[in-house]
């Protein structure tokens, strides 16, 4: 069944004529989204911001068959058609009710293709390579450090140990390098241990599930023979009901173990993926560190303290 959501048609929605300009049945589809979501119970900026991630359009595709004017009152549904391992398709139209009679008409009709991103990760990548001072990075993550993604608080961890290192007046590039890079390694693998969590779970249940089940039909087996040596007469009519139900347990042992392990699959899949793209990240971030501590001054001016000023992650 199809997600209703009605919409009024104002001065700000059309142009001189009264008539609703095209792009403007893109913000009544996002609507009816966003608010079937909601009906779903699912809260897109608190989704962002526990999970850090977020829904965007992939995709769109339209037919316009017939303009809305000022006044009408529109009916936008949102129906899913597919759902896919970090997306999903939508069939989504626009029907004029009819004054009066409540009649529908088709206005105009899309499909939109949603995909989902890591925000978060994303966001920081992009103000990372933008050519921000790193220094200006850090302050930042420091501010964001409960909403912030995995990868700014890798960033944010090698950056601290720097710090703290060159207020020993520490010096050493060598020394000064090690350090980030072994703070970052922690935070990286604690943000691995996080994202695991729940994968011994999910082994445990593709694993353990089929010998379950076998278990149970081994038993119902058992006990289906021990009441057949009650009979006189034992026929396949008197056999095969107990054995069926015994089966039933393998059944169900299968049923649990084989979502499980796909869903044990792609999330190792996908936390592999997200590994390998944090590894890259420090090793990245790392040559940045040694590119700047070779451009720094030897000596600091008599009387001050040590400096840690950096560029860009782009410049030197």
């Amino acid at each position: 069944m199809a997600f209703e959501f009605p919409i009024r048609i104002y001065w700000e929605d059309t142009d001189a004529g009264g008539i609703v300009f095209y792009a403007n049945y893109l913000k009544f589809f996002e609507r009816a989204r966003t608010e079937w979501l909601r009906a779903l119970g699912i809260h897109q900026r608190a989704l962002r911001e526990q999970t850090g991630g977020m829904f965007i359009v992939a995709g769109a595709e339209l037919k316009y068959l017939r303009p809305a004017r000022l006044d009408d009152e529109l009916i936008v549904t949102a129906r899913l058609r597919e759902a896919g391992r970090a997306g999903m398709v939508l069939a989504q139209q626009a029907l004029l009710l009819e004054p009066g009679s409540g009649a529908r008409t088709l206005l105009c009709e899309g499909r939109i293709r949603a995909g989902w991103v890591d925000a978060q990760n994303d966001e920081f990548e992009r103000d990372f390579w933008s050519g921000t001072s790193l220094n200006d990075l850090y302050a930042s993550a420091a501010q964001n450090a409960k909403h912030g993604g995995p990868m700014e608080r890798i960033f944010a961890s090698g950056m601290r140990e720097y710090q703290k290192l060159r207020e020993r007046r520490i010096s050493d590039p060598g020394t000064l390098l090690d350090g980030a890079r072994r703070a970052m390694r922690a935070s990286y693998q604690r943000e691995l241990d996080a994202a695991e969590v729940n994968l011994s779970f999910l082994a445990s249940v593709g694993s353990v599930s089929p010998y379950v089940g076998l278990f149970g039909t081994v038993w119902g087996i058992m006990h289906a023979f021990t009441g057949l040596g009650a009979l006189q007469q034992v026929t396949l009519a008197t056999v095969a009901p107990g054995i069926a139900e015994a089966l039933v347990a393998t059944a169900l042992g299968l049923f649990a173990a084989i979502p499980a392990v796909v869903a044990y699959n792609r999330f190792a899949r996908d936390i592999d993926r997200i590994a390998i793209k944090q590894e890259t990240f420090i090793e990245e971030f790392s040559n940045i560190l040694q590119r700047n501590l070779g451009v720094q001054p030897q000596a600091a001016p008599a009387g001050s303290g040590p400096t840690s000023q950096f560029g860009s992650a782009t410049g030197y």
